[in-house]
């Protein structure tokens, strides 16, 4: 029998890399490497074999091992770091009770966000974003960060129990919730969709926390729903960045004055310039982004697996995938349209420009013509 583990992950940066994608299977393992014991997933036996080709499958490693006090218990403590090859780093925080829980207790563990390590309290997000620093120090030197992005945290948790508590619990435990308060039409649609493979096991997932009922360690469930949530902070990062480029690219265009100047030399002015400066870093995003989505879209293709696969999609639907997938490509063709907009308005200057100085030598070779007397 399993006994009550409660594990928190959060997602705390992500690589941007150049055209071409720098940033490979090997690079994730050497920066795995540097941090922790690199340790080999159970779930790796059932990826697709297009998953693994593709060079998508995550490495974990193992940073950290020992005693502490969580929520007033004692547990055995481990830290991972998983890594994906489109950048994400999640820090994994895993509490193991060694025994099961009653409601209130598992509560209170699925709740907590510090723990205590030799009489001494520290919240996970701090040890997270210590972790995130020895990242960056370790890949300062391989990968160029090409855009500057906040550092988002995504904090989602995953309470794994051997003893399946009632679906008023369920939902209490995930929504960190009195279960008196939650209504009966909010309890029917949070566990109808929960998702089993037997009588042994089932997975109920919503946006913030998941509640897995399992007999074994069900890591090949806990992995493909972190999966998931990375494929999803790396879609709101996009998301993010092209906001971003595409409001600072319309504020140049506004900033441009109207018509060529005198003799048209506006072109060679500085706001000119940067109209080239503008359409070369639109090109570069646009192909770089539709590469780097291009990589989260192939790593959904992850197994043959049926239950998981049916798990894998539930997750996508309840994270909202889709829809974040669908507002990145809106914003990667409206990005398009802003080069185009960039573009055409360098064109017209230059022909405006052309037009102006082919009258220019017209007139001077008339006045020249005028004073020889020809």
């Amino acid at each position: 029998m399993n006994p009550c583990i409660v594990i928190m992950t959060q997602l705390i940066s992500i690589f941007i890399y150049d055209v071409g994608g720098e940033f490979t299977p090997k690079d994730v393992r050497s920066i795995c490497e540097c941090l922790g014991e690199v340790k080999k997933e159970r779930i790796s036996d059932i990826y697709t074999d297009y998953f693994i080709e593709l060079g998508m499958t995550p490495v974990r490693a193992l940073v950290e091992e020992r005693e502490v006090e969580f929520a007033g218990l004692k547990a055995s403590f481990k830290k991972y770091l998983k890594v994906l090859v489109f950048g994400v780093v999640l820090v994994e925080f895993q509490f193991d009770f060694g025994k099961p829980l009653n409601f209130q207790k598992l509560r209170e563990a699925a709740s907590c966000e510090t723990l205590v390590i030799d009489n001494q309290p520290k919240r996970l997000a701090d040890i997270a974003r210590e972790e995130f620093d020895r990242v960056m120090e370790s890949a300062s030197g391989k990968f160029k960060w090409t855009y500057e992005v906040p550092n988002f945290v995504d904090n989602y948790k995953i309470i794994v129990d051997e003893k399946l508590k009632s679906k008023k619990e369920i939902c209490a435990v995930i929504l960190n919730e009195d279960p008196k308060t939650l209504s009966d039409d909010i309890i029917e649609g949070m566990t109808k969709s929960a998702v089993r493979y037997s009588k042994k096991d089932a997975a109920f997932v919503s946006n913030t926390s998941s509640y897995i009922y399992s007999e074994e360690f069900p890591e090949d469930i806990i992995n493909i729903i972190e999966l998931s949530r990375m494929q999803l902070f790396e879609l709101k990062v996009y998301d993010f960045i092209l906001d971003k480029q595409i409001g600072g690219t319309y504020a140049v265009l506004e900033g441009i004055p109207k018509g060529g100047g005198i003799l048209g030399l506006k072109l060679f002015s500085e706001k000119y310039r940067k109209l080239s400066e503008v359409a070369y870093d639109l090109m570069e995003m646009r192909i770089e982004l539709v590469d780097s989505i291009k990589d989260v879209m192939n790593s959904m293709k992850v197994t043959n697996d049926i239950f998981l696969a049916f798990l894998y999609r539930r997750v996508n639907e309840e994270f909202r995938l889709e829809d974040w997938y669908g507002s990145v490509r809106s914003k990667l063709e409206e990005l398009g349209r802003a080069y185009s907009m960039v573009v055409d308005s360098q064109e017209m200057m230059k022909s405006t420009t052309l037009e102006m100085w082919i009258v220019i030598l017209i007139l001077l070779e008339l006045v020249v013509l005028l004073v020889l007397g020809v």
